[in-house]
């Protein structure tokens, strides 16, 4: 049997938006099963944290400090766009999960005012003998800005036609606009949940067939019009479809 995972939220960040992609990446892609909660209790056999590391509590098994993304003052405005240029992970593992060399870091945990200056660079620490794993690369906020486009909303920037120009986006500037960045958060992510306990099991994924159609104008048209165009369709296809 899987196990099963508790997602501790700080209360500064405990909000829709953030649940909704957990609920993407844990359950929609990984099928886990797993529960929202603001404190851990001694039945949880695994706890992940997703807050402000002032606010984490001891139990948590995997702690992911956040950045100030979710906070008013930068939420779906203007100051919650990514600093550029991009902070770069480059840990081994990454050979593994996306056969790259180095992870796009949107966004980094806030740190305190006395923390050392390597910590402001993307780190994962893990303590095996202990099963606990802390990184400070907001994978929660990444993905969420990445998943629903809010350079999109919060930029000015619009061609000719209104539209959002690719050359605007982050994507081109920082070289990653054929990778499927979000996949590889969620492999990142995956990784280092397996790492902390080895019994997890995500579900199996596989392709369907999803037929659409782009249609610009309905019109049902006169009895006679349909009549002659299913006769050109007889005498040229065979057919009066």
């Amino acid at each position: 049997m899987s196990s099963s995972l508790k997602v501790l939220l700080d209360p500064q960040i405990s909000s829709p938006a953030v649940k909704y992609t957990f609920n993407t990446l844990l359950g929609e892609f990984l099928g886990l099963d797993f529960s929202f909660g603001e404190e851990a209790t001694a039945s949880d056999s695994l706890c992940l944290y997703y807050g402000f590391p002032e606010n984490c509590q001891s139990r948590a098994h995997f702690k992911i400090n956040c950045s100030e993304f979710w906070l008013e003052k930068n939420y779906l405005k203007k100051g919650c766009l990514p600093p550029v240029p991009l902070a770069r992970y480059r840990g081994k593992e990454l050979t593994l999960i996306a056969n790259a060399k180095d992870l796009p870091v949107l966004f980094l945990a806030r740190e305190g005012k006395r923390a050392k200056a390597e910590a402001k660079a993307p780190y994962v620490r893990a303590a095996s003998e202990e099963n606990r794993v802390e990184t400070n690369i907001d994978l929660i906020a990444s993905s969420f800005f990445m998943l629903n486009r809010v350079e999109e909303i919060v930029s000015p920037a619009a061609d000719e036609h209104g539209r959002y120009p690719v050359e605007a986006s982050l994507a081109f500037k920082e070289g990653f606009l054929h990778r499927p960045i979000v996949n590889e958060y969620l492999e990142f992510l995956w990784f280092w949940l397996k790492n902390v306990d080895p019994g997890f099991q995500r579900k199996k994924r596989s392709f369907q067939l999803f037929l659409t159609h782009d249609v610009d104008h309905i019109r049902v048209g006169t009895a006679r019009k349909r009549l002659r165009t299913s006769g050109a369709q007889l005498i040229k296809y065979r057919s009066p479809d």
